[in-house]
Parts: C-alpha cells; structure tokens; sequence
C-alpha cells in the first residue's frame, strides 16, 4: 500500500477467504529495521513497486519470492510454507493459539493447528513441566505402595469415566 494512498484504493480482502474482516499485524523490530532500510532506499512510495511498470505496485509477491529461493539455492520451499514456519515459531516462542489464529486470520483454531507443528523437543519440555510444577512426583523406593487402590481393570474403567 502506497504512503498517504486514501484507504478505498486499497482493498487487502480482495483475495481473502475468511469473512473475518480487516486485521492488523504488526511488525517485530526485524522486520520493521528491514522496512525502515528499503524505505531509506526507495525510489517509490510503495513498499514493493513493480519493476516492469514505474509506479505500479507489485502484484504477485511469488515470481520473486521463487527467484530468491532458486538462487538460494534452497530446494521444496514454497511460498505457503512461510506461514507454517511464521505459526510453528510462534508456537515454540509460547505465543498461544487464540494470538496464532488470530494472526493467521484463521476463523476456525483447528485450522491454526494445523499449521502450529508441535516440535518433539516442544512436546518433551511441555510434559516435563509436570515435574517442576510438583504435580508428578518421582516413585520414592521407601515408600510402601498403597493397598489396592484399583481392584480391577472394571474399576479403573469407572475411576477414568469420573476423572
């Protein structure tokens, strides 16, 4: 979007498929020395104008984004799988998944989960928690067990149905 461009000359729903509405994301402090570098060396108002048609705006973020890549040299990435890393990222971070979703602009949190890929070290740590938290407690060798808490698989089938 173009700096002082009226609001109606832009409409970022264009392609949405949510009816969510409009919604703001805002910027780490990376990206935004980024923006604030390439806004230092613009020779436009725009943040990513077209270069086939002087002040145009760039339409299709993808054709540069696969250059890119294919220079890079980095092989099976697409474009789609930025928003898997932006979510899986900030999942490891902690960021919970209402604040994913809503970034996404996800309707619907099982979508966001679909996308927030649980890390194995992620799931370790996380059930770990228990032992710090004193919710587990390590088996104490002398300690004597107690008597028959659980006479029966019946009754442990009952005690999981209450629990």
């Amino acid at each position: 979007m173009a700096a002082g461009r009226p609001r109606s000359a832009y409409n970022p729903r264009l392609n949405a498929k949510s009816n969510a509405g409009d919604r703001v994301i805002p910027m780490n402090a990376a990206v935004h020395s980024l923006v604030h570098d390439l806004a230092k060396k613009a020779t436009s108002p725009l943040v990513f104008p077209s270069n086939r048609k002087p002040g145009a705006r760039l339409l299709d973020l993808k054709k540069g984004f696969k250059k890119a890549v294919r220079l890079a040299g980095i092989r099976n990435l697409r474009f789609h799988d930025t928003r898997h890393t932006f979510a899986t990222r900030l999942v490891h971070a902690g960021v919970d998944l209402v604040t994913v979703s809503y970034l996404l602009g996800h309707s619907k949190i099982t979508m966001t989960a679909r996308y927030a890929h649980a890390l194995a070290d992620v799931k370790i740590a996380a059930v770990n928690k228990l032992d710090s938290a004193g919710v587990c407690s390590v088996p104490d060798s002398n300690r004597t067990p107690a008597p028959n808490l659980v006479e029966s698989e019946t009754d442990l089938n009952a005690f999981s149905a209450t629990a």
